[in-house]
């Protein structure tokens, strides 16, 4: 039997950064898929449709899924090159 995926809820703030991230065409591409992803989610939606909707692997729409209820949009620290720009 699939796991549930994990609730995400948004403040009005959080929804506001992350639909104005989601809408920008100057953001960094991956930041604009996961604000998508976060956003996607807090519909309620599940992973496998998230996952098809903003082109990514279902595994990564887990991790994001998973990082911004961990983290909501604090910062996280560089581990890599690649990591650089995900929240301010």
């Amino acid at each position: 039997m699939a796991r549930k995926a994990a609730v995400v809820t948004l403040s009005p703030e959080e929804r506001k950064t992350l639909q104005t991230w989601a809408a920008s065409r100057t953001e960094p591409y991956r930041k604009v898929q996961r604000a998508r992803v976060v956003l996607l989610a807090a519909e309620g939606k599940p992973n496998s449709t998230l996952a098809m909707e903003v082109g990514l692997a279902r595994r990564m729409v887990i991790q994001w899924r998973r990082r911004f209820i961990e983290e909501r949009l604090g910062s996280r620290p560089v581990k890599c090159v690649d990591w650089g720009s995900l929240w301010p």
